[in-house]
């Protein structure tokens, strides 16, 4: 089946968190199945002006004024909101128990089947998330969802 990768971007730093809790209302109603959900987001920059002294020797000591504009942007968050990790470690270890218990080295199996399991993500791309995240302008968020099925009927009723 097939899964389609929406990232959807917001004004707002909440603004895709809210928008990620009413798509799992529509999960939770059966409109829509999830198999991963992300968010990243940039707080406001601050509104201090900050005054830089002048680099032309002004005996005076003035500054310059800066707006908000001129200065670092604050680091953007990225929040995994699903893990399906867990889930991947307890296959790979089960499926190496059974292995190594027929191969007859159990533990070894069960601790090779979860280290393979633990780095097998079939999630959204980190490195899309972050690259991104990092792209965003203060005050912005985003929602990436990979999802799995979708019915129109039940998310836009007629």
């Amino acid at each position: 089946m097939a899964n389609y990768l929406v990232a959807i971007l917001f004004e707002g730093e909440h603004t895709a968190e809210a928008a990620l809790s009413t798509l799992r209302d529509l999960e939770a109603r059966g409109a829509l199945k999830l198999k991963d959900a992300a968010l990243a987001s940039r707080p406001p920059a601050s509104e201090r002006i900050v005054v830089a002294p002048t680099s032309s020797g002004d005996a005076g000591g003035h500054g310059v004024a800066l707006p908000p504009g001129g200065m670092a942007a604050p680091e953007a968050e990225v929040k995994q909101t699903t893990d399906k990790r867990g889930r991947a470690v307890l296959a790979g270890g089960g499926i190496g128990l059974l292995v190594g218990t027929v191969l007859g080295g159990p533990v070894g199996g069960l601790l090779v089947g979860g280290l393979l399991g633990g780095l097998r993500d079939k999630g959204i791309d980190n490195g899309f998330i972050n690259d991104v995240a990092q792209r965003l302008k203060p005050d912005a968020s985003a929602v990436f969802l990979l999802v799995e099925s979708a019915t129109r009927s039940r998310c836009w009723p007629s």
